[in-house]
């Protein structure tokens, strides 16, 4: 895969509002936060409100070392990149998300009529309604998922198995419920275990690859290798509703390291905040939702 990072971003006053050059895999310093792109991407402009009366002007789209998300070695060779523009209009008052849950047999029980309650009731006050066109049970084949930030294969191979043995449900977001997850970050020698992760900030809207998804553990893991203890209702709840806001086009509210988004009426007691099982993380603003809305799959749900 090749990967990649708008790299530079202007409005129409010359405000530099994308510096090129911040690696890593979100330009969490730059006022409008962009992520890494790997194989694929689509990107939301603005990705926070600009000021009134300002608007885009210049976009720079730059490679980036898919182990690293550095600079790549000028010297290799890469494959061109495809950039398709097109434009985003004003978002409806209310829209309309349509999801397809996919949960690995492993899993067990789930009360899924809450957790589609509490979630729903979520993204209602966001002013998005949700459709859940199919709830499948799937057999993963590998019930530990390690990934690496510049290689989504494992994840997109645990779509492919579920949407194997799953019927189709077309513009719908996939859900991915099981196993356990492990990051492994070689550029850094560090390795995370989320509860939850998001193929790319936003996801891809264009259906076609059908790579793109929100993937949550089967249950609590201990060291990304072994369910523990399963998920109780409102926590799966808002793992869901947080992971579903990333592939929407959110960022967090607040960054493990205190960094605050550009949005103005969000505070860290929001469903964003970088950890969700948080007790007071929950709802989204008003700003949240007209970003959300603005989603090309909350417009394409009765294609």
């Amino acid at each position: 895969d090749v990967c990649f990072q708008v790299d530079g971003l202007r409005d129409d006053v010359g405000n530099l509002l994308v510096q090129p050059g911040e690696f890593g895999p979100v330009c969490t310093m730059c006022s409008q936060r962009m992520a890494v792109g790997v194989g694929s991407a689509m990107y939301m402009l603005p990705s926070s409100p600009l000021p009134s009366g300002r608007s885009l002007a210049a976009v720079h789209v730059a490679r980036r070392d898919c182990m690293t998300f550095g600079s790549p070695d000028t010297g290799a060779d890469f494959p061109s990149l495809s950039i398709t523009l097109q434009p985003l209009p004003e978002p409806p008052a209310r829209a309309t998300m349509r999801l397809a849950v996919y949960i690995d047999a492993a899993v067990g029980d789930v009360d899924w009529a809450s957790v589609q309650g509490q979630v729903g009731s979520a993204f209602s006050g966001a002013g998005i309604d949700i459709v859940w066109p199919s709830v499948c049970v799937f057999a993963a084949e590998n019930h530990n998922i390690e990934f690496e930030p510049g290689d989504l294969k494992p994840l997109r191979n645990l779509l492919d198995q579920a949407k194997a043995v799953c019927a189709p449900a077309p513009g719908a977001i996939p859900v991915i419920i099981s196993g356990c997850f492990a990051r492994n970050d070689a550029a850094i020698h560090d390795v995370s275990y989320p509860i939850g992760t998001t193929t790319h900030i936003p996801g891809d809207a264009s259906f076609a690859s059908a790579g793109d998804g929100i993937f949550v553990g089967g249950g609590q893991c201990l060291g990304g290798q072994q369910i523990v203890a399963p998920w109780s209702a409102p926590s799966l709840s808002r793992i869901i509703t947080h992971e579903l806001g990333h592939f929407l086009g959110l960022f967090h509210t607040v960054e493990s390291d205190g960094r605050t988004d550009a949005i103005d009426d969000t505070t860290a007691e929001n469903i964003m905040y970088f950890d969700p099982l948080i007790g007071s993380a929950s709802g989204f603003t008003l700003t949240q939702g007209w970003l959300m809305r603005r989603h090309p799959a909350l417009r394409n749900c009765d294609r």
